[in-house]
């Protein structure tokens, strides 16, 4: 019977403490954007993990967040993604030949926020660059398309047209001209 439960221990123990120290680090890193979210007077309403970053957005105040942990530093940015008119999604990759195939290799994975104004720079958040990040993509590329979308998505429902107040002219029985205001949507 103690054997048994040796056993048990011995098979189960690792996996408990793998589950424990991914809980940590995601509290971890969860922390570093909802402590900046915090100064900056926003809530994360939604949030993605991956292995070395998380990105989280306030859906109402349209500030996105992002965190993301390098070998030799942490990155730890916010944007507010009114100033921004559309986002993509950018990825490097090289081609190498094999005998028999060709295969593309993900170098980098960024997403490029290009901004209203036209004299101001774009920025760029790098999630993924084989230099330093493991070698193997684990869905960090749909991770980001994903967001890619929602956050094109939001911009899109965020700068739509409003409608602008025309003045309209309209002929009264009186002889006298009196303007009526009507919505024009263009």
């Amino acid at each position: 019977m103690l054997v048994t439960i040796i056993f048990l221990a011995i098979i189960i123990l690792p996996f408990v403490f793998i589950g424990l120290s991914k809980k940590k680090k995601r509290n971890r890193f969860l922390n570093k954007i909802t402590n900046l979210a915090d100064l900056r007077g926003c809530t994360i309403t939604r949030n993605e993990i991956s292995n070395n970053f998380i990105i989280g957005i306030d859906d109402s105040a349209g500030c996105l967040f992002f965190y993301k942990k390098e070998p030799d530093k942490e990155i730890l940015r916010d944007f507010n993604l009114k100033e921004f008119k559309t986002c993509k999604l950018l990825n490097v990759s090289r081609t190498v030949n094999d005998k028999q195939n060709q295969l593309q290799l993900v170098q980098k994975l960024e997403l490029c926020f290009y901004p209203i104004e036209e004299d101001q720079p774009e920025e760029v958040i790098e999630f993924y660059n084989d230099e330093y990040d493991s070698l193997t993509l684990s869905g960090e590329l749909q991770m980001i398309e994903r967001w890619e979308d929602q956050i094109n998505k939001y911009l899109k429902t965020l700068h739509k047209e409003k409608p602008a107040v025309v003045p309209v002219v309209k002929a009264s029985t009186s002889g006298k001209n009196k303007k009526k205001f009507q919505k024009s949507y263009k």
